[in-house]
Formats: C-alpha cells, structure tokens, sequence
C-alpha cells in the first residue's frame, strides 16, 4: 500500500525529447491527408 501513495514526476516520461515521425511514416500521414482534402473539396476549386 506504502509503495501505491509514493509522489510521481510532474512531467512526461518522454519530457524534453522531440516527438520526430520516422520519415516513411510522416510521408504515409502526408498521402493520407492529402487524399482527404481532394475527397472533401467542394467542387469549387477551393
């Protein structure tokens, strides 16, 4: 019960690291958000 009570850090246990994607991954998010906003226009051009 003692060890349950203990104080805890304010802070993230990534604190202070950048969050980098790996760059395959960040080019798959980039496809995917691009094919969202041609699927969403508005048929205008916008």
């Amino acid at each position: 019960m003692h060890r349950v009570q203990q104080p805890r850090s304010a802070h993230r246990t990534d604190h202070g690291k950048p969050r980098v994607l790996p760059q395959a991954e960040l080019e798959h998010y980039c496809e995917l958000i691009a094919a969202l906003k041609l699927r969403t226009t508005n048929k205008q051009g916008w």
